[in-house]
């Protein structure tokens, strides 16, 4: 399950919802935090989202998701996820990186941020001890694959916002992300399945 919060300042009275409410469901979480929110009318998040959207200045886009956004933390899931920033407007992109995460047998789902930028979701497998470094090497990979900047947020416990959209792309039967880094005195992408992946992904449309 996914636990809740009101916001990222607000984290009392955390409601639990599913894996798939929070995919496919996301009006159903707004509505129930809409509420004592200063008013009461249900849609309330869903309009604050849509000014989030059109808000050209990155400051105050943040401090209205921080204010107002419900923020669901993953850390009892076996989800984690990767930010793709500044591709809101670049269609084009958009669409160039939800193929070639499509394409990756580890992909769970991609998603479009509160933001209009792109999350991608991946089950891992591992010990909570081993998370920031399977973690890190799957940043590298995303990195070498994409060719975009990819923000590095390796907290397991990192809250994330809810989004009204739902997936672009949902594979539920992906595959987990279970190679860890033991060191790093060579490049930790080399052996990786992803990465073979990555590489031939990223030839093929050079």
């Amino acid at each position: 399950m996914i636990k809740i919060y009101k916001n990222v300042f607000d984290r009392k009275d955390p409601k639990d919802y599913s894996i798939n409410e929070f995919f496919f469901q996301p009006s159903k979480i707004l509505k129930y935090f809409s509420r004592n929110i200063l008013t009461s009318e249900p849609l309330f998040l869903a309009r604050k989202i849509t000014e989030i959207e059109l808000e050209s200045i990155k400051e105050v886009r943040n401090e209205t998701k921080r204010t107002f956004l419900p923020a669901a933390d993953f850390s009892n899931t076996v989800l984690f996820s990767i930010d793709i920033d500044n591709v809101s407007h670049n269609f084009q992109l958009k669409k160039k990186l939800v193929d070639k995460l499509s394409a990756l047998p580890s992909t769970f789902v991609v998603q479009e941020s509160v933001s209009k930028n792109l999350v991608a979701f991946f089950k891992w497998n591992g010990r909570a001890s081993d998370y920031p470094l399977i973690y890190y090497k799957h940043y590298l990979e995303m990195t070498l694959l994409l060719g975009v900047q990819i923000d590095y947020l390796p907290e397991l416990n990192r809250l994330r916002y809810v989004s009204i959209n739902e997936p672009l792309y949902f594979n539920v039967d992906s595959d987990p992300v279970i190679e860890k880094l033991e060191g790093l005195e060579t490049p930790p992408y080399i052996t990786s399945v992803t990465a073979r992946e990555a590489r031939k992904l990223k030839y093929k449309s050079a």
